[in-house]
């Protein structure tokens, strides 16, 4: 991010608070939140994603959070799936840049405007530019054909990712947090029938996807949990 290069933060903060300070990777910290406390209590292998303004994941293997090299791990959303946008049958692009929040509501906003009494064109208020995912999502909600095709096919490509998650590492949850995720099951209902249909077949009915518990404090939740844990 531009002007935070070469930044010391854990110095900064201990600086300015005079606390000691751990930096953690956001997407570890809320999948370590929701392995402890929340969708992911009880389980050995755990997954959990999160989809917002990007795409993160963290990985949790028998019981410990896994960081790779230290320098991250579970990058789910620099995966590639196929392109349904693109112009040719073939192509492919990272997940982040077809499903983020950012990159369906960009999507969105730049392609023709909605049929005039359709459930996506009421919602939209004749401002495109107001088009976010939560209303693309009520909009398949209500039943609207081009809102939905589009609430499968960002279901689909998740899909494919968690599918080849599932094959690597056979996790038994498998959480999906962040801000699609609040959607419901416009999301989590094409998601699940998608996956069971891509899943490795040893590991059918053997995993579960499901909604975060923590919602917007897991975050703050996971820092408060490693900080402890990476100071040791």
């Amino acid at each position: 991010m531009n002007g935070w290069e070469n930044i010391a933060l854990k110095a900064w903060f201990e600086d300015r608070f005079s606390l000691p300070v751990t930096i953690s990777n956001d997407s570890n910290a809320a999948g370590w939140a929701e392995y402890c406390l929340g969708a992911g209590r009880g389980a050995r292998q755990f997954f959990y994603m999160n989809v917002g303004s990007g795409i993160g994941g963290a990985l949790v293997i028998d019981g410990n959070l896994y960081d790779g090299q230290g320098r991250g791990a579970a990058e789910i959303g620099h995966t590639y799936v196929p392109d349904w946008t693109a112009p040719l049958p073939g192509a492919i692009a990272k997940l982040e840049d077809l499903c983020s929040g950012w990159s369906i509501e960009r999507r969105a906003r730049r392609s023709a405007p909605p049929v005039e009494g359709t459930p996506l064109h009421k919602l939209w208020s004749r401002n495109q530019q107001r088009i976010t995912c939560a209303i693309l999502a009520e909009a398949a909600r209500r039943g609207d054909p081009r809102a939905a095709a589009e609430m499968g096919r960002i279901a689909e490509s998740i899909a494919i990712a968690i599918s080849n998650v599932l094959a690597l590492f056979h996790p038994e949850n498998i959480v999906v947090g962040g801000g699609l995720s609040l959607v419901g099951d416009v999301l989590f209902t094409p998601l699940r029938d998608a996956v069971a249909r891509y899943v490795f077949g040893p590991y059918r009915d053997r995993y579960k996807i499901l909604p975060s518990e923590l919602g917007e404090d897991v975050v703050l939740a996971g820092g408060l949990l490693l900080a402890p844990r990476n100071a040791a």
